[in-house]
Order: structure tokens, then sequence, then C-alpha cells
């Protein structure tokens, strides 16, 4: 083994070394942890329409007793989650509207944040079946 290659790996090895230790000190210290938030939203006011302003959430549609909305979150955070920054719901005019305010560009500093996020709406039977009727 040449000289130059001796010096390759200790380079690349004390690299790694390094890598995994600043990974452990940011994950040990809880800078960087991986946060779970949901919350159940009750609709009292009554609506004939749904708009959803989305860009990566997940929408399912379920029958239930009770008009409510269920979101739910996972991200990469420093602080847990606020539901209420992320997702708005508001029924104006007769149309039930959730708006999703994606989390901003801070994992890690320069990546766009990785999350999930799911929204799970619950109708009236009558109305949920009306719904699979006209579904494509």
């Amino acid at each position: 083994m040449t000289k130059r290659m001796k010096v390759l790996l200790l380079v690349l090895g004390v690299g790694l070394c390094g890598l995994i230790i600043t990974s452990a000190i940011i994950i040990g210290s809880g800078q960087l942890a991986s946060r779970e938030e949901s919350r159940s939203y009750a609709v009292s006011e009554s609506f004939d329409d749904v708009r959803i302003q989305k860009s990566a959430a997940t929408v399912t549609f379920a029958a239930a007793d009770d008009v409510r909305i269920d979101v739910y979150a996972k991200a990469w955070l420093d602080k847990p989650i606020d539901l209420d920054q992320l997702v708005a719901i508001q029924v104006l005019n007769g149309v039930l509207q959730i708006t999703e305010t994606p989390f901003p560009d801070v994992f890690l500093g320069i990546f766009p944040q990785p999350y999930e996020l799911s929204i799970t709406i619950y109708v009236p039977q009558t109305v949920y079946d009306e719904m699979e009727e006209y579904a494509p």
C-alpha cells in the first residue's frame, strides 16, 4: 500500500468519525428530533362544499356521526409542531376551506424539511355515500 493511499484512508476515516460524532451530538442534544402531533378539529357550521389547498398532505374522507377533521403531522424539528400554524380550517360562505402551510426549509439549515401530514375529514354517512357516487 502506497503512502498516498494510507493518507487518503486516514483522511476518510477521520472525516467519517467526525460525521458520526457530529450527528450524535445533534440528535443527542435534542436539537433535531422526530416530532409528532395530532389534533381533532370540530366543525359546527354547516357547509355545502369542501376546498383543500395542499402541497404535501394526504387527504382522506370517512363517514362518522359528527363532522370533524383529524390532522396528524410528523417532522424532524427542534421544537414541538404547532398544527394551528400548519393547517387553517374555516367555513366561509358555506364552503369548508382547509389550507396547508408547508414547513419552512429548515432541515439542517439547507435542505427542504421532510415531513408527513395527513388530514382525515369525517362527514355524515349520507354525505359520504353521495361522494362515492360521484367519485371518478
